[in-house]
């Protein structure tokens, strides 16, 4: 999907919710917190194999990226 298309289903779909016409799923907000965990597990395995050094300047990075 083009951005410009995604862009424009994300502001319908917006609407929608906001008027009551759709309702957001529970499955998918469970998913997408599942996933979310999932990714940040398998983050910090791989932060763990890191050598020392390297795992300090990885943690730096991403702390002054948040």
């Amino acid at each position: 999907m083009a951005p410009t298309e995604l862009k424009e289903l994300k502001e319908q779909m917006k609407d929608l919710l906001e008027k009551g016409f759709i309702r957001p799923s529970l499955w998918i907000e469970e998913q997408r917190k599942d996933n979310n965990l999932q990714k940040g597990m398998k983050q910090a395995e791989r932060v763990k194999k890191m050598k020392l050094g390297d795992r300090q300047v990885y943690l730096a990075i991403h702390r002054r990226d948040s």
